[in-house]
């Protein structure tokens, strides 16, 4: 557990060591990807249960302040947390943060299904091929491999949090216009064997021209659709 005080008690987090069994992971949804469960194994993953923190106008982060000394404390490669998937801001904080999404856990105790998220942190990996000490650089770099992948997650949990709504397609199309230099964004749905038709566009400018695109069948909305790749 760690504390944060002033004149009182600011904020608290809470969390213990992963055992090595990997019974944490109990009810994980397909299977566990590998990285994790060598980290698991080796002792190196720690599971955040609850970050509590009261509201502070001078000090807005705290709360990842609590979970990054709670971890590094505790000398992991891991950090590990799951959260209900209809608690929106919670999940867009924690992507903010750098955790990724990577699947669902069922608890037996009922038909819970919660978020399983991930901080890897580039620890030491302790009982691992190579010693203990040895740098955990494998599985860790695998999980970065999808940094890019997370960031456009946490921008599209983003808008949907600002909504206050589950995530859809429109939130993608904002979330390109906040974060690229473009006036507006518009998403299609494309098919070689049914028939194409719009999504969403964030403008009416938008709107025309992914309109036309489908129209006359030429555009970078079809061209990274027939080419499999971005334009």
């Amino acid at each position: 557990m760690v504390i944060a005080e002033t004149d009182h008690q600011v904020g608290c987090a809470f969390g213990f060591p992963v055992g090595s069994d990997g019974f944490w992971w109990f009810g994980f949804d397909g299977a566990l990807p590998q990285s994790i469960e060598q980290l698991t194994a080796s002792g190196g993953v720690f599971a955040i249960t609850n970050i509590l923190v009261q509201p502070h106008p001078q000090d807005q982060d705290v709360a990842r302040r609590l979970q990054e000394r709670l971890l590094g404390d505790h000398q992991v490669s891991l950090g590990a947390t799951l959260v209900d998937p209809d608690d929106h801001p919670t999940l867009a904080s924690l992507r903010s943060w750098g955790w990724l999404d990577v699947g669902e856990v069922w608890r037996p105790a009922g038909p819970t299904m919660f978020r399983a998220l991930v901080f890897p942190l580039g620890g030491t990996n302790h009982g691992a091929a190579g010693g203990p000490g040895t740098r955990c650089l494998d599985p860790v770099a695998r999980m970065r491999s999808d940094s890019r992948s997370a960031r456009i997650q946490v921008l599209v949990a983003e808008q949907a949090a600002r909504r206050g709504a589950r995530v859809g397609v429109v939130d993608v199309c904002i979330a390109a216009v906040a974060a690229l230099p473009v006036g507006g964004a518009g998403v299609s749905a494309m098919s070689k064997t049914a028939a194409s038709h719009p999504l969403c566009s964030t403008d009416g400018i938008s709107e025309q021209l992914e309109e036309l695109q489908l129209t006359l069948g030429e555009g970078p909305c079809v061209d990274a659709f027939t080419q499999g790749s971005a334009v």
